[in-house]
């Protein structure tokens, strides 16, 4: 399983209203379960607390834990203005395909509603729509990117 698959099962179990999960995979086993104090429990017992840019996964051998590298540090707008966020944790694309024309580019009008970008998570393409109106100023991430939840996408004014 790769680690990139455990970081987005971590997020997608953080934004949802589960409070355990348990998946075996090969030879790892993985139980996440919330508490008050966001400390996850993965596999063998152990208990480790979920920081925003670090994760462990314990396989159950308990051989081998590995850690997730911090994330770059998310850019802020340079521009004042409206950001457009990522609802998700996946890998950003600025077209339906690599041939195709971006959603958005600088300078174009865009209208509530409209997709701006897809992110992929868990082999889901996922269009992501703006949420106001205005001018793309700026686009602050690049194509095939992994984006956080929360992170500023677009700058609209």
């Amino acid at each position: 399983m790769d680690l990139k698959v455990i970081q987005e099962l971590i997020s997608m179990m953080e934004n949802s209203r589960l409070s355990s999960m348990e998946l075996e995979w090969k030879d790892m086993k993985i139980r996440m379960e919330k508490k008050d104090e966001d400390t996850l429990t993965l596999g063998g017992g152990r208990e480790r607390t979920a920081e925003v840019k670090h994760y462990e996964a314990v396989t159950s051998s308990e051989a081998e834990v590995k850690k997730a590298e911090p994330a770059a540090e998310v850019k802020a707008p340079a521009v004042q203005g409206t950001a457009i966020k990522a609802p998700m944790v996946g890998t950003f694309y600025s077209a339906p395909s690599p041939d195709s024309e971006p959603f958005a580019a600088v300078g174009k009008k865009v209208s509530n509603g409209d997709v701006v970008c897809i992110i992929e998570a868990m082999k889901l393409m996922n269009e992501i729509e703006s949420d106001c109106s205005g001018i793309i100023a700026e686009i602050l991430v690049k194509d095939g990117d992994m984006v956080e939840y929360g992170q500023p996408l677009f700058t609209i004014i």
